[in-house]
């Protein structure tokens, strides 16, 4: 049985790199002796998105730049150029996107990547090179892979009716949407989701817009793969984490506070935990917080958070790697224009895992109101509602290898 996953695992974050991780992680634990593979594609939206050089940030990579037509490639640079002299240039951006790039291909190895690879928007060839691969599954997801945002239309991961294979979603999103589109992209996106053998969704807004734009299609909720997740399997050298918290003078006789999110995060964190608090601060450098440590492989980062007492955060996955190490979360929500409209896909899922305190609303975030969660957390032990939340969560997985065990059994 060949079966492939197609996501976002290129993409230089934490979360992405450890969902795909995670479920062809479990994939394989259930069904050893399938040929899987995780099909080595990457957007050159995604890819311009993480620049890792100045000259490619500034006329775009080498390996998509030849699908660039010369117009794009005009507008390309004069935006940049636009933005280097109103200095939101974005070139911090690219030279963090450098350093985080080491840490990740240190590990890719983790993942059982196709042996080809492709960097293309150009849809019509990116279909051809999945269709080429000859999988007898592909399976599409998790994350936001059905934002039109950030993947266009039409979208790869809808696929497409020149591929046979039998296709599945896992967990998919399309968080983050208006989900405003013309009736011809939601007749082109109900066609394509009628082909699909199994749909999966990670959160209630993706299943609200997809139901209307087919209000018969079956769909099923599934956890985020990184909630099945057993740390251990990341082999992560602990020992060696710990020694790069003590080379950046972090005191383990005292209670360790987790940051991750902007600056505004870190404010609140500090106003809340006060000067005397030991304040890390992970994927972002935080002004906050006494160290920023962003020299994490992606393994080191999803183990960092045992070490803290409590964690801030603003980050989906952030919330998600801070309960698989036992420790409770303050996730305060950006202040958006997709909060204010749509349940978001860190209060869909603090409410899925029964810790809806754990969750900041936009409009409670006050000093004294976060403080008083704050202390309330510090004070009683919430390990086992934490555990009990996370292993409830991860039965909504078994819907999908049900329907995966049955779909292989029909090629």
């Amino acid at each position: 049985m060949r079966v492939g996953i197609l996501t976002f695992h290129r993409a230089y974050n934490y979360g992405a790199f450890l969902q795909c991780f995670s479920l062809q992680n479990e994939i394989r634990k259930r069904f050893p002796e399938w040929d899987l593979e995780v099909i080595d594609y990457c957007s050159g939206n995604m890819s311009r998105y993480y620049q890792t050089s100045a000259l490619n940030y500034l006329f775009g990579p080498k390996n998509t730049i030849n699908n660039y037509k010369i117009a794009d490639r005009t507008r390309h640079l004069v935006s940049r150029m636009i933005g280097i002299i109103r200095g939101n240039s974005g070139i911090t951006a690219y030279r963090s996107n450098s350093k985080l790039k080491a840490y990740f291909e240190r590990e890719y190895h983790l993942l059982p990547l196709s042996d080809k690879h492709m960097v293309s928007d150009d849809y019509e060839k990116v279909i051809e090179f999945i269709r080429s691969l000859d999988y007898d599954i592909i399976i599409v997801g998790s994350d936001a892979i059905w934002n039109d945002y950030q993947t266009n239309i039409p979208n790869v991961f809808y696929l497409s009716p020149v591929i046979t294979s039998k296709k599945m979603s896992y967990a998919a999103s399309c968080y983050g949407m208006s989900y405003e589109q013309s009736q011809g992209d939601r007749a082109y996106i109900r066609d394509a989701l009628r082909d699909f053998d199994y749909i999966g969704v990670r959160d209630d807004e993706t299943e609200k817009y997809l139901k209307s734009i087919d209000c018969n299609l079956l769909t099923n909720h599934n956890c985020d793969p990184t909630i099945l997740l057993n740390l251990k399997d990341l082999n992560a050298d602990i020992n060696t984490l710990k020694q790069k918290l003590v080379n950046y003078g972090i005191d383990f006789n005292r209670p360790i506070i987790g940051v991750m999110g902007n600056s505004r995060i870190g404010k609140i964190a500090r106003q809340v935990c006060g000067d005397a608090a030991q304040l890390v601060g992970v994927y972002y450098a935080n002004d906050y917080c006494d160290v920023s440590v962003l020299d994490l492989s992606p393994s080191e980062w999803a183990n960092i958070f045992g070490y803290f007492a409590i964690t801030f955060t603003s980050f989906f996955h952030g919330t998600i790697f801070s309960l698989k190490n036992g420790t409770p979360t303050i996730t305060i929500e950006q202040n958006t224009g997709y909060a204010k409209k749509h349940k978001t896909k860190t209060k869909d899922l603090l409410q899925r895992l029964g810790l809806d305190e754990y969750y900041i609303e936009p409009e409670n975030q006050n000093e004294e109101f976060i403080k008083n969660i704050y202390r309330s957390l510090l004070s009683s032990k919430q390990g086992e509602r934490i555990e009990n939340g996370i292993h409830a969560e991860a039965k909504n997985a078994e819907s999908f290898f049900d329907a995966l065990r049955l779909v292989s059994l029909e090629v």
